[in-house]
């Protein structure tokens, strides 16, 4: 039998042998005819010839990913052709599809783990591929997501990239929907936590972002089939989401508090050399730290850790906020003074060791937090 494809190519076709079943190949000869499939060797993936003639290949979840558009055509088959072409034949044996690979060399194709289909030599060598390269849509608990890896949606139209730049960005198809604006940061992964936080850390293990949802338990967070990125408790029940899905108008977002400024302006300064006296920009002791942190803010407070304790108004220590300043005393005397986080944590100009670093509340500080402003 002789068969035209496009381009005038014409060749000869000769009766097909069927594909072994549960196999991620189809060898030159073979054919896969209606309701068989090829499956990917880790079995997660699958390309299906399908009983209405198109050929899909599906995700895990069933999700297509690829397909030939030749619904309609009941009763067609793939083969993979002696020429090196992948052809989709209809019922009646007229070429509807094929991969354009005549005279490559090709002898295979190939269902990857990866998620991708590709046709390839006997060297091996590619010269076909769908371009469908696979990803995971989630992570989970206790998983962290490296520079250069993806969250790809089940549909494969949206992914969420950690960047080398330090940046995390929601991507969809008319370009970046969101991201955590940490670019030049120096973020190397993005963690879901134990205690229900999204965090991006350096390579020293500081933060650089956070979700602000700690407290809310284990869970995961998924890149989802509506451009929606979200972070899920074990209940699945919403903790944090990019508000990314068709139709949302976000709301006003509110303007940072100073305490809120403080806070990032302290964060932007972790990993500096602590220098007694110093006030910045380029070293700080601990007064000196907490004195740029508000006037970031637009708060003026007095120069040294005792006068701030004396001049600035106190809360109890068990109501502090992000922003607030923590105080510790020695012989007597305020000594030392830092930047309350939230969660137990500050950050803080300790020592020539050290420098600015964040770390826990530690010792005996005293019974009150000081709030410059608000």
């Amino acid at each position: 039998m002789v068969v035209v494809l496009g381009a005038g190519l014409v060749v000869g076709l000769a009766p097909a042998a069927g594909a072994e079943a549960g196999t991620s190949r189809l060898r030159v000869g073979e054919r896969l005819s209606a309701g068989q499939w090829l499956a990917s060797p880790g079995g997660n993936l699958r390309l299906e010839m399908q009983h209405d003639g198109n050929l899909v290949l599906y995700a895990p979840g069933g999700n297509p990913r690829w397909h030939t558009h030749t619904d309609g055509n009941a009763g067609a088959w793939l083969t993979m052709q002696s020429d090196g072409n992948l052809v989709l034949y209809s019922a009646d044996n007229r070429a509807l599809w094929n991969s354009q690979t005549p005279g490559s060399g090709g002898s295979f194709v190939q269902v990857q783990d990866d998620g991708n289909v590709v046709v390839y030599t006997a060297q091996p060598r590619a010269v076909w591929q769908s371009g469908t390269t696979y990803h995971p849509s989630r992570i989970t608990t206790g998983q962290t997501l490296p520079a250069g890896q993806r969250l790809q949606s089940p549909n494969g139209a949206y992914e969420a990239v950690m960047q080398s730049d330090g940046n995390f960005v929601l991507y969809g198809p008319t370009g970046w929907m969101w991201q955590s604006g940490t670019s030049g940061t120096g973020a190397t992964r993005l963690a879901v936590q134990t205690d229900g936080n999204l965090v991006l850390y350096d390579a020293a293990g500081r933060w650089t972002w956070q979700s602000g949802t700690a407290g809310r338990g284990a869970g995961f967070l998924q890149v989802q089939d509506d451009g929606n990125l979200v972070m899920y408790d074990a209940a699945s029940r919403w903790t944090w989401q990019s508000y990314t899905y068709p139709g949302y108008q976000p709301p006003t977002v509110p303007r940072a508090t100073p305490g809120e400024v403080a806070v990032a302006f302290a964060t932007q300064q972790i990993g500096k050399p602590y220098v007694w006296g110093a006030t910045g920009p380029n070293a700080y002791d601990c007064s000196g730290l907490t004195l740029k942190a508000w006037a970031a803010a637009g708060v003026a407070i007095p120069r040294t850790s005792a006068g701030q304790y004396a001049g600035l108004p106190r809360v109890p220590r068990s109501q502090a906020r992000p922003g607030d300043i923590v105080a510790w005393a020695s012989g007597g005397q305020i000594s030392h003074v830092a930047i309350y986080v939230g969660d137990n944590k500050i950050i803080e100009a300790a020592n020539r060791t050290t420098g600015v670093r964040l770390g826990t509340i530690w010792g005996t500080p005293q019974p009150y937090v000081l709030r410059p402003a608000g």
